[in-house]
């Protein structure tokens, strides 16, 4: 048996669409269980074996290879076969306490492999833990399948976001932006947002004060988020790279790929390896909600960029190819 311990397990996020999917895929080369963990906020409670169960730890190590899905979940099983992930803002500087940096130093020491989400998580990676074992490094992009769907014809645009809501996601400048695009254009449009969390009262207010047609939903079963999809023309999530915060990769640009819908992204951190540019979308300004608004019109008005590109695109990202990547690895760690 294979130990998937994931941070957050019942939350939406692309860690848990990751480890989720991994397990999907190789269900029928290996038996692998899911964990949930939390990181623990006291230096205490750090110190005592990993924030889970004892029930849970003592299944946990009868596995014969244990893969965390965020590196310090690690902290007391290092004596195990184990495997860590990376996704980025974990790994930074000013979100580590000095204790859990000496942690992660042991941890990645000890770990049999270092799975990187992106080549921008492993240079962060290397940038901040410069003495960690090069060998140990493997990069694997999330994977995504492609959808066959019947596209519904709209009589209006409508313009689509799916995210948690936090600073890094940039959703109050997209509404912002919005706002604009709906004073200096013509477009007729809809926007449908997804997401919750930190900034939830500041969005919803943002959306309160706009003078264009909004949906709202908290969250979406993998159905709805199908039916999501499949009703949006175009796909806006420029996020900003924060000193504490980094968009290690985001899955979120390859589904709407896979469905065929341009995206208008940002080019910073693992984004620029997520998004083709003028293949799957383009790039603005994260921090001009003019130049988003400009970007969002272009990207309407273009023809070069369509469901077709965008599907190109997303197949270099299949799963079938990505589990092969993780066989390969499990087959040599069991």
């Amino acid at each position: 048996m294979i130990a998937y311990v994931v941070p957050y397990l019942n939350q939406y996020g692309g860690i848990q669409t990751f480890a989720k999917n991994t397990k999907k895929s190789l269900k029928k080369e290996h038996r692998i269980k899911l964990y949930n963990w939390r990181l623990p906020q006291n230096k205490t409670f750090f110190f005592l074996k990993s924030k889970l169960p004892k029930k849970r730890n003592f299944e946990i190590e009868k596995a014969k290879l244990i893969h965390f899905w965020h590196p310090l979940a690690a902290r007391g099983f290092e004596k195990n076969n184990f495997i860590v992930s990376c996704h980025g803002r974990e790994i930074l500087p000013l979100n580590l306490r000095s204790f859990e940096k000496k942690a992660l130093d042991n941890i990645f020491q000890k770990a049999k492999l270092i799975h990187l989400n992106s080549k921008f998580t492993k240079n962060l990676l290397l940038k901040h833990f410069p003495f960690v074992d090069k060998r140990k490094l493997k990069v694997i992009y999330p994977g995504v399948s492609l959808k066959n769907f019947q596209k519904k014809k709209n009589r209006q645009i409508i313009i689509g976001t799916l995210s948690r809501f936090n600073p890094r996601k940039n959703i109050v400048n997209i509404i912002k932006a919005l706002n604009i695009l709906k004073s200096k254009s013509k477009l007729n449009f809809k926007y449908y947002l997804v997401g919750q969390g930190m900034e939830e009262k500041k969005i919803k207010s943002e959306l309160k004060k706009s003078n264009f047609f909004w949906q709202y939903k908290s969250s979406l079963t993998e159905l709805e988020k199908a039916n999501f999809y499949s009703k949006i023309d175009i796909f806006v999530l420029p996020t900003l790279s924060l000193k504490n915060d980094v968009e290690g990769f985001g899955i979120v640009f390859l589904e709407a790929s896979s469905f065929g819908i341009p995206v208008v992204a940002s080019q910073v951190d693992g984004v620029k390896e997520a998004v083709w540019q003028n293949q799957s979308g383009i790039f603005t300004d994260p921090k001009s909600s003019e130049k988003i608004a400009e970007s969002i019109l272009n990207l309407y008005k273009q023809t070069k960029i369509n469901s077709q590109s965008c599907q190109k695109w997303a197949e270099t990202f299949s799963w079938k190819k990505q589990a092969q990547d993780w066989k390969e690895i499990y087959r040599r760690l069991l």
